[in-house]
């Protein structure tokens, strides 16, 4: 094969989000079977967000609720994607099974507060 037809990655390639993520922080909470943990969002999408707290990695939140200043507290299922080795990321995934209400809500407010 000639160097015209290979294609070298410099980088892992990562396919793109079905939904962008917009930097912005909320206070939010984890809602596990046993506790509530207060956490704040990094980043927030449609579809998922990144928090930030304490021991994450033992959380195992099944509802995460988020302040969205004058729409309220939206609570939504969710899934654990991945957290950070140090336990003070937590990255996750709206249910398929959140209300499309849910995720409206969400939509609205990035629109709104963030453009």
């Amino acid at each position: 094969m000639g160097a015209a037809n290979r294609t070298l990655m410099s980088e892992p390639f990562e396919p793109p989000r079905a939904s962008p993520r917009v930097d912005i922080r909320l206070p939010a909470r984890l809602h596990t079977d046993h506790s509530v943990v207060d956490v704040e969002t990094v980043n927030l999408s449609v579809d998922g967000l990144l928090v930030r707290g304490d021991n994450l990695d033992a959380a195992t939140p099944h509802d995460i609720e988020i302040d969205l200043h004058d729409m309220g507290w939206q609570r939504i299922p969710a899934r654990v994607v991945r957290t950070s080795d140090g336990g003070e990321h937590l990255a996750a995934m709206f249910a398929d099974a959140a209300s499309s209400g849910k995720r409206e809500a969400i939509q609205a407010f990035l629109k709104r507060y963030v453009g």
